[in-house]
């Protein structure tokens, strides 16, 4: 028996001061991503979401992800999830550095919202993405937080972080150089790799 083949995503068109908004399902980790997507004004939020910040990745590895979209108006999320097989489910290619984020985003028990570029802009629309663009500043900006995804946990990185959150949580009474003396210290210990790989990642090398 053939596979059912699902259409690639289509897009509704967006207003001036829209954009789109995405539910990712609950699920278990080896669960394939679902998500719906609706859309949004930026002068009228109704729905809080957290802003994904990370990087595309090698576009030659990819994975599918499943897509319910309601861009076509404003409507609610759908809190018990959207039917897979609705007729406007399509599937779209993402990195697999985005997969990874997903999937570490997703609950087992509940949806979560965002805004992730690759997924609430049209890609293959220049005339959206170049006004998303323009609007991008704000559409961070509005967001209930952002969140930074610069990739899986590798060796030292745990070190890495619980150094970062001691230096941030040094008091700052006797200035800056305070601060930075636990860091200098540190580069003699393992959290040195483990900062050092983090620091490696190519989130801190985009333009």
């Amino acid at each position: 028996m053939r596979s059912r083949v699902r259409p690639r995503l289509t897009f509704a068109d967006l207003g001036h001061r829209e954009f789109r908004i995405l539910a990712l399902q609950p699920g278990e980790p080896t669960d394939p991503i679902l998500c719906q997507v609706v859309k949004q004004d930026l002068d009228h939020i109704v729905q809080g979401y957290t802003a994904l910040s990370y990087t595309w990745g090698d576009m030659s590895k990819t994975a599918t992800i499943r897509c319910v979209m309601d861009d076509r108006t404003p409507i609610p999320l759908r809190s018990t999830g959207p039917d897979a097989r609705n007729s406007d489910t399509g599937e779209l290619q993402v990195a697999e550095n985005l997969l990874g984020a997903l999937q570490w985003c997703r609950r087992r028990d509940d949806l979560t919202v965002w805004w992730v570029d690759a997924i609430c802009i049209d890609q293959e629309n220049v005339d959206e993405r170049s006004q998303q663009v323009l609007i991008m500043a704000e559409i961070y900006g509005r967001a209930t937080k952002t969140l930074i995804w610069l990739g899986e946990a590798s060796e030292g990185t745990d070190d890495g972080l619980k150094l970062v959150e001691d230096l941030y949580a040094t008091p700052p009474q006797q200035g800056i150089r305070v601060r930075f003396q636990p860091l200098s210290e540190a580069l003699s210990s393992l959290h040195h790799s483990g900062l050092r790989n983090i620091l490696q990642r190519s989130w801190f090398r985009r333009v």
